[in-house]
């Protein structure tokens, strides 16, 4: 029999993961060494850090001016913007984003971080006020990090405030990752229908978020362990900000290849969009019914499969999750003749390890929990 050999990888795709794991191992062997010297003030190494890496976007430490320079806010330890004269207050109209440093984070200093991301997001920019750019989103939005150098706190408690915080806020208020060096991030991620791997995802601005045709995006508050490599997982937010700032703007990623960052996170909230723009937390009654089994319609043409449907409830007010299966549940089959291509349920095993979209495929997800809390689950970057 003859065998099928794998096809060759691509050389210039080799050679630029190779590249970026570079990048990557050189940015983390000198954040290691910056962040471990006590005697140097955070601020001062987290701009040393950047220094150089985001192509025509600077950092400095300082506050954020309103584009009429009425209200200023800070000082934060790091701000991202555009060009300009480097000093101690820097126009809303050009920065990216910022980041808020603490030596010790502890529950009361995140929710003053909280508290000063939700203004500076507050902040308008000049340049898309009368919206004559083709996507103001790519300018309105402003990066809200939060990075401490240690807490005594878990991510997972960490992650449990930001939770009771985000219920007294908007969306567009929440800082978009919480940071602590050594142990890891608590950040935002989406998946869209049909993809078994979780991005990341910077929150909606407001007045800017989607309306009327809510985009089928799920989004999730994911708890991602990091260890040394937990600042590559900053700059890599960073540089995918600015990236989208400035569009062609060419950067290192910062994340490839380095051992102590986690592929999987944790899930521990569910959102989706409502009509009206707002992502909503999902209840736990609709959590558990989300992952209840659903049937999976395949769509042939002939004998020959082409693809599937899955329904699913929309909830304007809340959203949906990665859904669980049990080990060996089956569906039974059914045809609905559509002329020439019909729509039918098959049997189809629920492995464990294969994640469920929209393609038939499963979620690797750890089971529902048996106690009172929120399920916490498993997904794969």
């Amino acid at each position: 029999m003859a065998m099928t050999q794998e096809p060759s990888p691509d050389p210039s795709l080799v050679e630029a993961v190779r590249t970026q794991a570079g990048a990557s191992r050189k940015l983390a062997a000198e954040a290691k060494q910056r962040l471990d010297e006590v005697d140097v003030d955070l601020p001062s190494a987290l701009n040393e850090l950047f220094e150089g890496r985001l192509g025509p976007f600077r950092t400095d430490a300082g506050e954020i001016l309103s584009s009429d320079g009425s209200v200023r806010i800070g000082p934060f330890a790091v701000v991202i913007y555009a060009g300009g004269n480097r000093g101690s207050s820097m126009s809303i109209d050009g920065v990216a984003g910022v980041i808020d440093a603490y030596e010790d984070l502890t529950l009361e200093n995140l929710r003053t971080a909280y508290g000063r991301a939700r203004q500076v997001k507050a902040l308008t920019k000049k340049a898309v006020q009368g919206s004559g750019v083709a996507d103001p989103t790519s300018i309105a939005m402003t990066l809200a990090i939060v990075f401490a150098r240690r807490s005594s706190f878990s991510l997972d408690e960490i992650s449990d405030e930001m939770s009771r915080l985000n219920l007294t806020m908007p969306a567009h208020a929440w800082p978009d990752m919480v940071a602590i060096d050594g142990k890891g991030v608590v950040n935002y991620a989406t998946r869209v229908p049909g993809e078994d791997k979780l991005g990341d995802f910077i929150l909606p601005v407001a007045d800017h978020s989607p309306s009327g045709l809510a985009a089928p995006l799920h989004i999730y508050k994911v708890i991602r362990s990091a260890g040394r490599h937990t600042f590559n997982k900053v700059a890599a937010l960073v540089a995918a900000r600015v990236a989208i700032f400035a569009p062609g703007t060419v950067l290192d990623k910062f994340d490839t290849e380095l051992d102590e960052l986690s592929p999987n996170g944790v899930v521990n909230d569910a959102h989706q969009f409502n009509l009206r723009g707002e992502l909503r937390l999902l209840s736990e009654a609709d959590v558990v019914d989300e992952m209840l089994p659903t049937d999976v319609y395949g769509i042939v043409a002939g004998k020959k499969e082409v693809g599937s449907i899955r329904p699913t409830k929309y909830r304007p007010a809340l959203s949906s999750v990665a859904r669980f299966q049990s080990r060996g549940a089956f569906r039974a089959r059914t045809r609905v003749s559509t002329g020439r291509s019909s729509v039918n349920t098959r049997p189809r095993a629920r492995s464990w390890r294969r994640p469920m979209m929209d393609t038939g495929r499963r979620s690797r997800v750890t089971p529902l929990s048996t106690n009172s809390s929120p399920p916490t689950r498993v997904h794969h970057f």
